[in-house]
């Protein structure tokens, strides 16, 4: 479908995000700070013990460490990190803050002004858990000590919630610290729940995203959530055959995603997959005929991997072709100004 003058290099296999490298092993292991106290019976009754006399008090007894965020929204419908420091020191990263509006700069200064919160120092992660509906909540991972948020709205002022979380509610809206290294934002539902799973055993679905923290983006979702994003033609059959998508996002150069899609049942995965690797094909030949370069350098290393049990979508962007999208001020460090 190409001029041969316009034909792309054949490029060298890309290292998809599919294990964790070694800076990111370490990375999980820092951040294993937090040991659930699980109470158990100190001492079972004795024989003879007259009903009347006072039960021995339970015991606490540490628990396996774990990422405190990780067990904020694990086992959410929802749960979706990007890692905002490793971001922002990579080249894609430093294109994006290359590309920050006068406006968006007085906004981050009036902040800080505001309330001593340094953004882009401070905040190491963000995240989104929801279980649908207006229950998602952001989460913000860092050092958020002596943040006081009635300097941004007066009504907002932070009572105990709890051992280790502060509350302030206004309206709908709810922000919630825990121990100054979560920031919670949304609905009163939702930030409750991912409250609660800081205090409940950790789940199944918490150490499985441990296992999965790898990227500069990562995160699990219903096969239903991934459904809602996706085109029209896909949704409804996504939503039937796929239970569960990981996500992994490899940033550091070009834009590399791998997503696996898991299915309790071969058949509708089999022919989903099939589905969107057409759609894949598709998309790709719309964009050579709409003259769309960068959608099809996007589809140009795209494929989809059957498998048993699931299968694997793997998309790949150039970082050329993002910092020619973004344009010339990708060009240029955060806070210097393009020559005239």
């Amino acid at each position: 479908m190409l001029k041969p003058a316009e034909l792309r290099p054949e490029r060298s296999a890309l290292p998809f995000p599919r294990h964790a490298r070694p800076e990111e092993l370490a990375r999980q292991e820092r951040r294993r700070t937090f040991a659930p106290q699980q109470a158990v019976d100190a001492t079972p009754r004795a024989d003879g013990q007259q009903p009347d006399e006072p039960e021995p008090a339970p015991r606490l007894e540490a628990a396996q460490r774990f990422d405190p965020l990780q067990l904020a929204i694990g086992g959410s419908e929802l749960g979706v990190v990007l890692e905002a420091r490793a971001l922002q020191e990579s080249p894609l990263g430093r294109m994006l803050l290359g590309c920050l509006s006068a406006d968006q700069l007085q906004a981050l200064t009036e902040l800080e002004q505001k309330t001593g919160l340094r953004p882009l120092e401070q905040i190491e992660r963000v995240a989104i858990a929801g279980d649908g509906g207006d229950a998602a909540v952001l989460l913000l991972g860092g050092q958020f000590d002596g943040f006081d948020p009635s300097e941004l709205d007066e009504r907002l002022k932070f009572e105990p919630q709890g051992d280790a979380a502060l509350w302030a509610e206004s309206g709908d809206g709810v922000i919630a610290s825990w121990k100054g290294q979560l920031l919670l934002l949304g609905a009163a539902q939702g930030v409750r729940a991912a409250l609660q799973r800081l205090q409940q055993e950790p789940s199944d679905a918490a150490a499985r995203l441990a296992s999965e923290a790898y990227g500069e983006v990562y995160g699990s979702l219903t096969g239903l959530a991934a459904s809602k994003i996706l085109p029209q033609a896909l949704r409804e059959r996504f939503a039937r055959a796929a239970g569960r998508v990981t996500l992994h996002v490899d940033a550091r150069d070009d834009l590399l995603l791998v997503a696996e899609v898991y299915g309790a049942q071969q058949e509708p995965l089999r022919d989903l997959a099939s589905m969107v690797g057409g759609a894949l094909a598709l998309g790709r030949l719309q964009a050579v005929r709409s003259e769309n370069p960068l959608l099809a350098d996007l589809l140009d290393e795209s494929r989809v991997i059957p498998g048993e049990g699931s299968f694997q979508v793997e998309m790949a962007l150039p970082l050329v072709a993002l910092g020619d999208q973004l344009g010339e001020c990708a060009r240029h460090p955060r806070g210097n100004a393009p020559p005239p």
